[in-house]
């Protein structure tokens, strides 16, 4: 106790578990004349990378020799000491013998209020057709930019049981469609514009 009018608390805490990894191995033996492959999953999420706040995603995913996922992503908060916080993600496809996907995407965003907020996005996407796939794929090239902003006053995010939740989108895609050795896009190039409206109230 200080004095009559007012007292001091001294409250302990410490710091949940942010981090996590999981992963299953497997192993499919050899038939016929078919060889044996590794199959496995390694899923990693650190949501406070050396108490610094930085939140990093990793994934590994094989199906088969010829199908695997591969991603990374990187959220960076307080750039340049400003409540603005950016995310890079990276990543890669290789679907069967039919195509190999790689995709960039940043997004630089902040909180102007405690209910309103807005964020950049930008992305870029390249699809290289393979040996199966080329005959109905075209190599291709697609960059977007969209602007999201959002208004949310609810009062518990999970489980809201009052406010509103409003968010609105406007992007911009340009795709380029490349001929290939076994077939001429119908368009080699395509420009879209999507609007979208998310609202809910409790």
């Amino acid at each position: 106790r200080i004095d009559e009018d007012s007292v001091e608390i001294t409250i302990r805490v410490k710091e949940g578990k942010t981090s996590s990894i999981s992963g299953v191995l497997g192993y499919n033996p050899s038939r016929g004349t078919s060889d044996g492959y590794v199959t496995g999953l390694v899923d990693m999420a650190f949501g406070n990378l050396f108490g610094s706040n930085r939140k990093v995603k990793g994934l590994w995913h094989r199906y088969d020799p010829f199908s695997s996922d591969l991603r990374f992503e990187l959220e960076e908060p307080w750039i340049a000491g400003l409540p603005i916080t950016a995310t890079l993600a990276i990543g890669q496809t290789d679907q069967d013998s039919s195509y190999v996907l790689t995709q960039s995407a940043a997004t630089v965003g902040s909180r102007f209020t405690d209910h309103l907020s807005g964020r950049f996005l930008f992305g870029w996407e390249r699809i290289v057709p393979d040996s199966s796939g080329g005959a109905s794929l075209a190599r291709s090239t697609k960059y977007s930019a969209a602007v999201r902003a959002a208004y949310d006053t609810r009062d518990h995010a999970a489980n809201p049981r009052e406010g509103l939740r409003y968010q609105t989108e406007v992007a911009y895609r340009r795709k380029r469609n490349h001929p290939t050795s076994f077939m001429t896009p119908e368009k080699t190039k395509v420009r879209t514009t999507t609007f979208v409206l998310d609202f809910e109230h409790f």
